[in-house]
């Protein structure tokens, strides 16, 4: 994750990340036992037309990574927009620059 090296530790213990709502295995035991569930994977594409214009779309109109990016010394904010820049440099198209993202898509029946 290119973010998490610029944020504060987390409290101890640490509360469940959102992105365990990622893993199946997560999902099972949150509702394992009231629902049968079946999960199928997905993939979206983030498409800019290049790596500049995501950090801008990010780090203006994104919460987490604007407001990261806020809290942030000028020194450590050019740091993160680098790297931020640098991994979406690596999806680059004919077109622009298309980050896959994968999801579970998740259907469950009340048993």
């Amino acid at each position: 994750m290119v973010m998490k090296p610029y944020m504060a530790p987390p409290p101890t213990p640490a509360p469940p990340s959102p992105f365990e709502w990622g893993r199946t295995e997560r999902i099972e035991e949150l509702l394992g036992k009231d629902f049968d569930l079946a999960f199928e994977k997905g993939v979206s594409f983030y498409r800019e037309p290049n790596a500049e214009a995501a950090w801008e779309t990010f780090s203006t109109g994104y919460g987490p990574t604007r407001a990261l990016a806020a809290s942030l010394d000028e020194s450590r904010r050019a740091e993160l927009r680098r790297d931020f820049v640098a991994f979406h440099e690596g999806f680059p198209t004919p077109l622009g620059i298309c980050v896959p993202r994968e999801y579970w898509v998740t259907r469950g029946i009340r048993r």
